[in-house]
Parts: structure tokens; C-alpha cells; sequence
């Protein structure tokens, strides 16, 4: 009678063993955390419980009578612990990852938000004129309300949990952005106020030259 229990208490193992290998496969980054590391040593306990019992059982002499009444009680409990096992398991990888890439696009986009303030320091600084220009206000608008943009999104996707190892900034506008704040700086306000000017001088010479105006 024991070695046909025993085969099902070792049939149970096999499928821990099993998920554990799935779970060390998907869980790159919790595998050995004490998380997961715990939630497989709570399995594990319940099995080696099993094996005790069932060799009490046939140590006195009642497993022939209880070990099919023992089983069928063991064996569904036990399965469904070892798939919350690894289903806990790799939601613990996917919140992990999620986290991560929070905080790495979070650190972008503060990076970002810094070289704005940059930019828009020097200006108050070194060209308070320029500061008050219609088109420079619009221009540090625009690009406040994209980062903006930006960061609601990546919230968003945090918040339902989908960020990845992939998920990026929409990485060409981010860079797109930086370069405009970089060639701001470079260029200078001055050449940018003096190329607008030179744009509504044209604008109004050619307004002039049409008959009747």
C-alpha cells in the first residue's frame, strides 16, 4: 500500500519541481527574493507534511484504511498551492519590472523637466527682453505641456501596472525636445529675436509691396 501512495505524494513534488523551474525561468530578477523563495518553502512544507503523514499512517497501520481518504484531500490542496505559487510568483516579477521602469522613465523625464528650467533661467537671466516674447513663452509652454504629456502617461501606465523593460518616453519627441532646449541654448536669444524680427520685417515689406495696401 505505501508504494502506491507514495508514487502520488512524489507525483506532487514532480509538479512543484516543475513550476519552480518555470518560475526561476520567468522571474529573472525575484527568483531569490524572499518573496517568491518564500512562497515555494510554503509548498514545499505542505509536501514533506504529506510524506510524514503517510509514512505515520503506514508505521501504525492505518494508512491501507485512511490513505485514500488522506489523498484526496492532500493532492487538490496541494495543486492549487503550487499554481498560486507560481502565478504569486510571476506577478511579483511583472510588479518588479513595472517598478523599475518607473523609476527609470521617472529619472528621464526629470531630466528633461531640469533642462527646461535651465532654459528658461537663462533666459529670465541673461535676456529678460527675449523672456517676454510671445513666441519664447510659446515655444516653454509647449515644451512644459509635452513633458507634461509625458509623465501622465507614464503614470498611467504604471498605475495599471504594464511598464516593461522596453517602455520608453515616446523616445523620438523626448529627444526631439532636448535638442530644441540644446539649440535654444546654444544658438542664443538674441539671434532668435533678431531672426524674428528679420521674419516680421520681410513679412511686412511684402505686405507693403502688394498695390493698394
Amino acid at each position: 500500500m505505501l508504494a502506491p501512495v507514495m508514487q502520488r505524494h512524489e507525483a506532487l513534488q514532480a509538479a512543484l519541481d516543475e513550476a519552480v523551474v518555470r518560475v526561476n525561468e520567468y522571474c529573472v530578477n525575484t527568483k531569490d527574493s524572499v518573496y517568491v523563495t518564500g512562497l515555494q518553502a510554503a509548498v514545499q512544507n505542505d509536501i514533506d507534511a504529506l510524506e510524514l503523514t503517510i509514512k505515520a499512517a503506514f508505521e501504525d497501520g492505518t494508512l491501507a484504511e485512511t490513505g485514500e481518504e488522506l489523498l484526496s484531500e492532500a493532492e487538490p490542496a496541494i495543486g492549487d498551492s503550487i499554481v498560486a505559487y507560481e502565478t504569486k510568483a510571476k506577478a511579483y516579477e511583472d510588479m518588479f519590472i513595472n517598478e523599475v521602469a518607473y523609476v527609470r522613465l521617472s529619472e528621464a523625464l526629470a531630466a528633461l523637466e531640469k533642462s527646461l528650467s535651465d532654459a528658461n533661467d537663462t533666459v529670465s537671466a541673461k535676456y529678460p527682453e527675449a523672456a517676454a516674447m510671445e513666441s519664447i513663452q510659446a515655444m516653454q509652454k509647449n515644451v512644459a505641456d509635452t513633458i507634461a504629456a509625458y509623465k501622465a502617461e507614464v503614470e498611467a501606465q504604471y498605475a495599471a501596472g504594464v511598464l516593461n523593460d522596453e517602455s520608453t518616453v515616446n523616445a523620438a519627441g523626448a529627444a526631439g525636445l532636448a535638442a530644441a532646449i540644446r539649440y535654444v541654448q546654444s544658438v542664443g536669444f538674441d539671434t532668435i529675436r533678431r531672426r524674428e524680427h528679420d521674419l516680421t520685417s520681410n513679412a511686412l515689406a511684402r505686405v507693403l509691396a502688394v498695390p493698394h495696401v
